[in-house]
C-alpha cells in the first residue's frame, strides 16, 4: 500500500496547485453524497486529460486526483486506501503551509480550500505519460476532521500516443527579438533559447532530453503552470533576446500536443561581441536532434 501513497504525493500536487484559490464554504455537510465522475474522452491527449466531477449535493467537500492505474488495486480495502490518501494529502498541505508561513506570509489557505473541492468541477491534469493507463478518482471528505466518507468513485482512461506533428517554422531577427512564424496557427509549440555550451554539456545535445528534463524540474518545484504559460505558444511570437551575451545559441521549437513531439526544430543564432545576432541557415534536416557536421 505504501507505493500508492508515494505516487499520490507527487501527482496529487497538480490538483493542489490548481485549486489553492478556493473560498471556504459557509454551508457544508458532514455526510457523504453520491458522486458522478466522467472522463472527457475528447479532451485526452498524449500528456493531458480532463474529467468532470458532479456531486449530488454541492455542499459536500470531496478530494480528487489522478494516479497511474497500476498504483490502485481494486478490492475491499477502499476505506483504508482513502484514509492513507488523506494522510498523505494532509502531510503535503502541512509542508506547503510551513513553507509559506516560514517565509513571512501572514495568511495561508485552510486545508479545506487548499486541498478539497466542492460543487461541479472540471479537472485538468497535465504532464501525464503518453500511451499510459491512469485512474481518476474522487471521494467525499468530512471538512471537520478531514476523514474520507462514503464510496470510492473512479474511472480509468488511457493517454494517447505521441503524434508526429509536422510543424515547420520560419524565423527572422528583428528589433532584438526572434520572430517565430509557425506553418500552422492552430498548433501549440514550445520555444526555448539556450546557449550551445549548456545544451551540449547538460543535455547531451538532445532537444527532447532538454524539454523533458526541464518539464520535470518545473513540476518538481511547482512551477510547471507558470513556465508553460511563458514558453508555450500558438501563432506567431516575438522572442526577445536583448539580454544576450556574445556566443552561440540554439532556438529549440517543439510542437506540443500534451507531450513533446519527436519533430523538434533547432536553429542556431550567433551573437558577436557588439551584440549583433545572426541567424544561421537551418540544420539539414531542420528537425534533427543535433546539427549536421
Amino acid at each position: 500500500m505504501k507505493q500508492h501513497i508515494l505516487h499520490i504525493g507527487l501527482i496529487g500536487l497538480i490538483g493542489l496547485i490548481s485549486i489553492s484559490c478556493h473560498k471556504e464554504r459557509e454551508e457544508y455537510i458532514t455526510q457523504p453524497t453520491e458522486i458522478k465522475l466522467t472522463i472527457l474522452t475528447d479532451k485526452i491527449t498524449a500528456g493531458t486529460a480532463q474529467y468532470e466531477v458532479v456531486p449530488k449535493d454541492d455542499r459536500a467537500y470531496f478530494y480528487t486526483t489522478v494516479i497511474r492505474a497500476e498504483e490502485y488495486i481494486p478490492g475491499t480495502m477502499d476505506l483504508d486506501y482513502m484514509m492513507l490518501v488523506m494522510d498523505q494529502v494532509y502531510i503535503d498541505y502541512l509542508t506547503w503551509r510551513h513553507f509559506y508561513l516560514n517565509h513571512g506570509e501572514t495568511y495561508v489557505a485552510p486545508f479545506t480550500s487548499h486541498a478539497l473541492r466542492y460543487g461541479v468541477q472540471t479537472v485538468h491534469v497535465d504532464t501525464l505519460t503518453p500511451n499510459t493507463d491512469y485512474l481518476a478518482f474522487a471521494f467525499c471528505v468530512n471538512p471537520i476532521n478531514y476523514q474520507p466518507m462514503g464510496k470510492f468513485y473512479c474511472e480509468y482512461f488511457r493517454t494517447n500516443s505521441v503524434s508526429d506533428i509536422n510543424l515547420s517554422f520560419q524565423l527572422e531577427l528583428e528589433d532584438e527579438a526572434v520572430y517565430i512564424m509557425p506553418s500552422d496557427d492552430e498548433t501549440y509549440y514550445l520555444a526555448y533559447l539556450i546557449e550551445k555550451e549548456y545544451f551540449e554539456s547538460d543535455y547531451g545535445g538532445s532537444a527532447a532530453n532538454m524539454f523533458n528534463r526541464q518539464m520535470e524540474e518545473w513540476k518538481e518545484y511547482d512551477m510547471l503552470d507558470w513556465y508553460m504559460k511563458e514558453f508555450l505558444h500558438k501563432n506567431a511570437y516575438r522572442y526577445l533576446y536583448y539580454f544576450f551575451d556574445p556566443g552561440v545559441y540554439y532556438m529549440l521549437l517543439a510542437p506540443y500536443d500534451g507531450a513533446i513531439s519527436a519533430n523538434i526544430t533547432i536553429r542556431e543564432i550567433d551573437v558577436d561581441a557588439d551584440g549583433v545576432a545572426t541567424l544561421v541557415e537551418p540544420f539539414d534536416p531542420v528537425t534533427s536532434e543535433t546539427p549536421a557536421p
